[in-house]
């Protein structure tokens, strides 16, 4: 086995997927799971990138292991404070799968940053 191939590897069913860099540490990916069937419940996932193609599952540390079905995950910067929250839509498949959906913010840090707007 070469040093890049993974030691192990999961098999999720996915009904939505993204990535985005949340951290100064790395990429993260966020894996909404689950089956249209409203007996199948798959806790979300997340991973963190550590280098190459090794990921690390950090679905706790972010409390992003909703059992809902995912359906739709976006990232984007809501409050204007550079960093990315992340957005899930949980549910939806049928009539009768309603759920709220949900809304991870980012804490954001310490960084300092400089916005620059570029005019003609």
């Amino acid at each position: 086995m070469s040093p890049k191939t993974p030691t192990s590897t999961k098999v999720l069913l996915g009904m939505a997927c993204n990535f985005a860099t949340l951290t100064t540490t790395g990429t993260l990916i966020l894996l909404g799971t689950g089956d249209p069937d409203l007996s199948t419940l798959i806790p979300n996932r997340m991973f963190r990138m550590l280098r190459g193609s090794i990921f690390r599952m950090s679905t706790t540390a972010g409390g992003f292991g909703h059992l809902q079905k995912g359906h739709g995950i976006a990232f984007a910067d809501l409050e204007q404070r550079r960093d990315q929250d992340v957005f899930a839509n949980m549910g939806g498949a049928y009539t009768g799968d309603v759920y709220r959906k949900a809304l991870f913010e980012n804490p954001g840090n310490r960084n300092h940053w400089l916005k620059v707007k570029l005019v003609a």
